[in-house]
């Protein structure tokens, strides 16, 4: 007996041997499929289990794995640069809290409390005079690889994987380099897009000091124009590469691939995606209003819905089983 992971992010079965050769047949599931047979610990691609392999077409579509001499990562379906998506903001959530109160919760929150108090213990070590600029410094380096490394852990607690603690550190052994990178550029590059708001501001500011009417009118016009040129590349931009880190981490993609791809994935449903992320902000802040021990819960909560979009948007072949009703 067989369970499936089925296109929309659920899962499916158990069904007989017969009844996955048949869908393998007739092209509902294939090598990326994921696949977890009766008694198994965890979830495998069907394309990794020899039994089910031999039924596989003798030439199943090429996973895209970029970043040589990289450690083979999860592979990206063939067709996640043109295909399209299904984003039930519903269904991540289901999904994340079934993770949350589920056989792993411990885990899930013991990982993600460990990073929460190593970003707060370097935040609160960067606010002492003198030693806080070097400890700023350091965390400016290690925040992406930390960040990569929980998406990671998590990611593999979402699916069923032997995920252990130590994945949050996962970041420093296998993409330290290019999680490093990709949190520069993103940084330099929102940095160039805020210029020609913060001008605009600077300019209605000094509008403001003028001795009249009009220059007072103009100034705040210009004030609030150059605040909406500032606020709008902040908002595209960082919807726009919220995947890169994990696409980094979980793919071994470069930076720049990674953050490509996030783009324009992200953009096919950026409302949807807006809209996630602003509901996982708002998960994330409810834990401040219990002295900050709810973080603890509502911030693995909120990672691990931002984890199960991901899984729909960038780990589910287009082949994979339809939904089926038994």
């Amino acid at each position: 007996m067989y369970k499936i992971i089925g296109a929309d992010g659920r899962e499916y079965g158990p069904v007989a041997l017969d009844v996955l050769k048949q869908w393998i047949a007739q092209g509902r599931a294939n090598a990326l499929t994921r696949v977890l047979p009766e008694g198994a610990a965890e979830w495998k691609a069907l394309g990794e289990i020899p039994g089910l392999a031999a039924w596989l077409p003798t030439a199943p579509p090429p996973s895209i794995v970029i970043g040589a001499g990289a450690e083979a990562g999860s592979p990206l379906p063939p067709d996640v640069a043109v295909r399209d998506y299904d984003l039930d903001i519903g269904g991540c959530f289901n999904r994340g809290w079934e993770l949350l109160t589920g056989p792993r919760m411990w885990l899930v929150i013991g990982g993600v409390a460990i990073w929460l108090l190593i970003q707060g213990g370097m935040q609160g070590m960067a606010q002492i005079p003198l030693v806080g600029i070097l400890v700023a410094l350091v965390n400016f380096v290690v925040a992406a690889p930390l960040m990569g490394g929980v998406l990671f852990f998590v990611l593999r607690c979402l699916r069923g994987e032997a995920a252990q603690v130590d994945d949050i550190f996962a970041g420093f052994k296998y993409r330290f380099g290019n999680l490093f990178l990709c949190q520069l550029v993103m940084v330099l590059l929102v940095i160039a897009a805020l210029i020609p708001g913060t001008i605009l501001i600077v300019g209605g500011v000094l509008a403001t000091t003028a001795h009249s009417d009009a220059g007072v009118v103009l100034g705040v016009a210009l004030i609030a124009f150059g605040a909406l040129v500032v606020f709008l590349p902040m908002i595209y931009l960082g919807v726009s590469w919220s995947f890169a880190l994990v696409l980094i981490a979980d793919k071994r993609l470069d930076f720049w691939p990674a953050m490509q791809l996030s783009r324009s994935v992200v953009s096919r449903h950026f409302f949807l995606v807006l809209l996630l992320l602003f509901v996982t902000g708002i998960i994330q802040s409810l834990g401040i209003c219990f002295c900050c021990v709810g973080m603890f819960f509502t911030v693995p909560l909120a990672l691990a819905i931002k984890m199960s979009a991901y899984e729909r948007m960038f780990s589910l072949s287009s082949g994979a089983v339809q939904p089926v009703r038994f």
